[in-house]
């Protein structure tokens, strides 16, 4: 087995028994417009959402159409965990 590898399979598990998140996640506008409650279901990891994302969905909040929705959605869920100090 490759060294690497191993030592990286070790961290993991360690990483795990010890409750740590297990990936950062870096979320882009995309994913946000496709499921807006994606950050629901990203339990136990670090997420990253860029300042650049949030600036896109603040500018299609505006749109009537399901994209304009998904970016609502989205915002509204992002706040939900500022609000509740699970944001840095």
């Amino acid at each position: 087995m490759n060294k690497d590898r191993s030592i990286d399979n070790l961290a993991h598990r360690k990483g795990r028994s010890m409750g740590l998140p297990e990936k950062v996640i870096i979320l882009d506008s995309s994913v946000l417009h496709h499921a807006p409650n994606a950050i629901d279901h990203l339990d136990n990891n670090v997420i990253v959402i860029p300042m650049v994302v949030i600036e896109e969905l603040d500018h299609n909040k505006t749109h009537s159409n399901g994209k304009g929705w998904a970016a609502r959605e989205a915002s509204r869920n992002i706040d939900f965990y500022r609000e509740r100090g699970e944001l840095a």
